[in-house]
């Protein structure tokens, strides 16, 4: 065998590395009796598939290289390739970065965040000044961090024109990666939703060991006020606050249907939904109620399918632009239509209490319950009431 294998491609990833970076070298390589190795720069790579495609890495080497191929097979026949080349460079170093990290409050509130230095080497001391709006927020304490932090040597606030300068250090020792160069105290004295800028207006790091200047970039931070008032719910309540149960039969108008409403308010961020549960009554969990056009009311109108011949506390929710929640409790009494004697069932005893009532031996029962002929009810208790009721028990009526 005195045929050499032929290389049909090869490509590079990337082409554009940094120097230091893998580079993905992949290569078909054919033969008339088969290839048994393929090399990149003198590193060998693989054949994992069996088929005809050697894949490997290399490491990038700083500047524009060609890479050198060579395939061979079991006769010693080899063929060179030199067609693939990338351009790496240098990595580009990151500079620590000084940052006041984002701080929020509500108003009046206090709230403290870190002055930090990130991703530093040899840090021994430093200087750096915030500034701030002193119409939204002012500056009151200034402390040392725990763990990786220099110790606060000095700091002056200047609440009357927003400026903070802190000088820290630590003569101990150097320190490395993200370090915490001061914890600020601060206190929101405007209101929601005021913000300010917290600017780094300047800085300077120090190397512990030479003493020289460390370069750095700075990222400022945010101080906002935020509403952390829920919504005020008040006037929770029904109209009415006793109602029918609904089975689908006609009903005196309105006895089974109630107005659910709420009276809402937030001075802040405003209110954006208010819910109530009705499922102890058969209706959705998470009900939506609607806001009244003009108004602070939400209001939602429903019938009772379940629950019946119990008093509820409907759970209203109110939740704010902010998502700040409160909750409150609306009462309904759910009555079963035909049930005088109040026992939870329809049954003899209720159709024997309407016809002793109806010769004046029992007092009035509920007109509410008791009126059920016609289904639209006719504002009186009469022996149709008690007829219908003794029918339904015997399955000659639906349910009242």
């Amino acid at each position: 065998d005195n045929i050499t294998p032929v290389i049909n491609s090869v490509t590079l990833y990337p082409t554009d590395p940094k120097t230091g970076d893998n580079i993905t070298v992949t290569v078909n390589a054919t033969d008339n009796v088969g290839v048994t190795a393929v090399t990149a720069d003198g590193v060998s790579l693989s054949n994992a598939g069996g088929d005809d495609t050697w894949a490997g890495t290399i490491t990038a080497i700083n500047g524009t290289h060609t890479v050198n191929i060579s395939a061979s097979d079991a006769a010693g026949n080899i063929v060179y390739d030199e067609t693939a080349n990338y351009t790496a460079t240098p990595p580009v170093p990151t500079l620590p970065v000084v940052l006041v990290e984002d701080v929020t409050a509500a108003p009046n509130g206090y709230a403290f965040t870190s002055v930090m230095v990130k991703n530093v080497t040899g840090l021994g001391s430093g200087s750096i000044t915030v500034t701030y709006n002193t119409s939204v927020v002012h500056v009151t304490n200034v402390t040392s961090g725990d763990g990786n932090a220099l110790a606060v040597q000095s700091w002056d606030i200047d609440n009357s024109n927003g400026s903070l300068e802190i000088t820290a250090w630590d003569a101990n020792e150097s320190h490395n990666g993200d370090v915490v160069f001061a914890h600020v105290t601060f206190h929101a004295v405007g209101e929601y939703p005021d913000s300010t800028p917290l600017v780094i207006s300047s800085s300077e790091l120090i190397d512990y060991t030479s003493y020289g200047i460390i370069g750095h970039s700075v990222a400022n931070g945010t101080f906002s006020i935020i509403d952390k008032e829920p919504p005020v719910i008040t006037d929770a309540i029904a109209t009415l606050d006793v109602i029918l149960n609904d089975n689908g039969r006609p009903r005196t108008p309105g006895t089974n249907v109630t107005v659910l409403n709420a009276t809402v308010l937030d001075s802040e961020s405003g209110v954006v939904n208010v819910t109530i549960d009705l499922s102890p009554i058969g209706g959705s969990d998470d009900q939506v109620m609607d806001r009244i056009a003009g108004t602070d009311i939400w209001t939602v109108a429903t019938t009772a399918t379940d629950g019946i011949n119990l008093s509820h506390e409907l759970v209203v929710t109110a939740t704010d632009g902010a998502d700040n929640t409160n909750t409150s409790v609306i009462g309904l009494t759910v009555l079963l239509r035909g049930d005088v004697v109040r026992d939870g069932e329809l049954n003899s005893a209720d159709a024997l209490y309407l016809a002793k009532y109806l010769v004046g031996k029992e007092s009035m029962p509920s007109l509410l319950v008791s009126d059920m002929s016609p289904a639209q009810g006719d504002g009186k208790i009469t022996s149709a009431d008690a007829l219908y009721l003794a029918k339904y028990l015997v399955g000659n009526e639906a349910a009242p």
